[in-house]
C-alpha cells in the first residue's frame, strides 16, 4: 500500500495575519494531536520589479526564529509576498517532500489565497474532520478572511499532494488525474462561484448552490450526520464512506449523485 496524505485545502480572500496563524496552528496541533511543529520555512517573493525573484528560508521552529519572522512581516513592503510552511517530518525522514508527519502551508497571492494542511494518513486517519475544519474556519473568520471554497481528500504521496492541490502535476499521475489537474490549474480562480469536483469533504458557499433544494438533496444522499453548517454562508458535507477509501478518479454511487447536483457549478 502506498504511503498517503490527507489534505484540507481552503481558498479565501483577505490576507492572513501570519504570526497569528503560526500561533493558532501551534496550539491546535498540541490540543488535537499532542504534536509540536519542528520547522518554520518561508518564501519571500519580490514582485516590485519586472524581473521578480524569490528567497526561501528553512529554520527550526524556535521562539527566536518566530520573532525574526514576525519582524520580517512587520516590514510589509508593497508587492512583496511572504508564504510560510509549518512542518514536522517523520523520524526516519528520507524525502522531505513526502516523509511528513504534518505540514501547514499558506500561499499569499494578489487574488485568492490558499491554506493547505497536509497530514500523514496513517497517523491521522481517525481525526474528527468536521470538528477540525470548523476550528480552522472559525479562525479564518476571526482573521476577516472571506472563505470561498474548501475540500478534503486522501492522496498517494507519490502524486505529491502539496503540489497537486495547487494544480502542479508530476510524472506519477495517471491520465485521468492529469486531466483533472489541468482543469483545476487553469481555472482555480473560479472557485468563488464554482467547485473543482466532489471530494470526500467539501466546503461550499451560497454561490455554489444553484437552488435552495440542493442542501436537502445532499442530506438525502450523505445523511444528516455528514452535513454541517459552518457559518451562515458556509456548509460542510462529506461522503458517507471512509476517507481512506477515497480515490480521486473513482466515483461511488453517492459521489455520482452529488456530482450531478452540482453539474452546472463545476469548473470545466
Amino acid at each position: 500500500m502506498e504511503k498517503q496524505s490527507i489534505i484540507l485545502s481552503f481558498r479565501f480572500t483577505g490576507a492572513l495575519q501570519q504570526i497569528e496563524a503560526v500561533n493558532f496552528f501551534s496550539e491546535q496541533f498540541k490540543k488535537w494531536f499532542n504534536k509540536s511543529i519542528s520547522e518554520l520555512n518561508y518564501t519571500i517573493t519580490d514582485k516590485s520589479k519586472s524581473s521578480w525573484k524569490q528567497n526561501t528560508k528553512n529554520l527550526k521552529f524556535t521562539d527566536s526564529n518566530v520573532l525574526k519572522f514576525k519582524e520580517l512581516l512587520l516590514e510589509n513592503k508593497e508587492k512583496i509576498y511572504i508564504d510560510f510552511e509549518l512542518l514536522k517530518g517523520l523520524e526516519n525522514i528520507v524525502y522531505k517532500s513526502t516523509d511528513i508527519d504534518f505540514s501547514i502551508l499558506y500561499n499569499h497571492t494578489e487574488t485568492i489565497n490558499s491554506l493547505n494542511i497536509i497530514l500523514n494518513t496513517a497517523l491521522y486517519r481517525n481525526t474528527d474532520w468536521k470538528g477540525f475544519a470548523k476550528e480552522i474556519v472559525h479562525f479564518l473568520n476571526e482573521q476577516s478572511c472571506n472563505i470561498l471554497y474548501g475540500f478534503v481528500l486522501n492522496l498517494d504521496n507519490t502524486k505529491l499532494p502539496v503540489f497537486f492541490v495547487e494544480g502542479i502535476g508530476n510524472e506519477n499521475l495517471n491520465k485521468k488525474e492529469q486531466e483533472k489537474l489541468f482543469i483545476w490549474s487553469n481555472n482555480k480562480y473560479q472557485c468563488e462561484n464554482k467547485i473543482w469536483d466532489i471530494f470526500w469533504g467539501n466546503i461550499i458557499t451560497s454561490k455554489h448552490i444553484e437552488n435552495t433544494n440542493i442542501l436537502n438533496e445532499i442530506e438525502k444522499i450523505v445523511g444528516k450526520e455528514n452535513i454541517l453548517p459552518l457559518t451562515s454562508n458556509l456548509t460542510w458535507f462529506n461522503l458517507n464512506e471512509p476517507l481512506t477509501d477515497f480515490d480521486i478518479t473513482e466515483y461511488s454511487l453517492s459521489r455520482k449523485e452529488l456530482y450531478n447536483c452540482f453539474k452546472s457549478k463545476l469548473i470545466s
